[in-house]
């Protein structure tokens, strides 16, 4: 027997359905970042938005959106005094019933800087004005209490920002926490500034 519906029947249905439709997320406070002063846009055309009102594949929009991982974006290091070689990812604590080392925990001593939404970035300088963009942040370069920070490359041409522990300082517990957050801009709603140079990746 064939399935038949009226025409009254379907439109008494439709008229009872509850709206759906998508709701404006909230935006999300923010704090400033107190490191990041000094640096400059570098157009690339690989962030892609997880969510967001309006955007293209090479000028990323959105309005207070998450933003996709850009695999491309500065890789941060912390590096012994000789700038070449990784620094140590744990130190000792203390030593056992059987005088074996005991370790911390781990502190990464590498890592990709995050992709965030950056506020009023310039498109292509000013030309298009400006726009809400996923970008990856790198710090400023330059000599800091700890170490020096460098912008440099991997050995597979990836720029980098390298902070490079001072001889004084390397040994210093406080100095494995030097990570991400140090070296990059970590925060959503950071506003676009034109002293930036060459540090950010959107």
């Amino acid at each position: 027997m064939a399935l038949f519906i009226s025409r009254a029947c379907l439109v008494l249905a439709c008229m009872t359905l509850p709206f759906t439709g998508a709701e404006r997320p909230s935006k999300k406070p923010t704090k400033s970042h107190e490191h990041h002063q000094a640096l400059e846009i570098r157009d690339t055309s690989h962030s892609v938005l997880k969510m967001g009102y309006s955007y293209s594949t090479n000028d990323t929009m959105a309005e207070w959106s998450g933003c996709n991982p850009n695999q491309n974006c500065f890789v941060w290091r912390r590096m012994m005094p000789d700038g070449q070689n990784l620094h140590w990812t744990r130190f000792t604590i203390g030593t056992g019933a059987n005088n074996e080392p005991l370790w911390s925990k781990e502190y990464p001593n590498q890592g990709l800087c995050p992709t965030v939404l950056v506020k009023n970035v310039k498109v292509n300088n000013g030309a298009f004005g400006v726009a809400d963009r996923c970008c990856c942040v790198r710090h400023r370069s330059g000599d800091f209490a700890d170490g020096s920070v460098y912008h440099r490359q991997t050995g597979d041409g990836q720029p980098t920002v390298d902070m490079v522990l001072h001889e004084s300082s390397y040994k210093n517990s406080n100095s494995f926490t030097i990570q991400e957050r140090d070296l990059c801009v970590t925060v959503d709603g950071q506003q676009y500034q034109d002293a930036w140079q060459n540090s950010i990746i959107c």
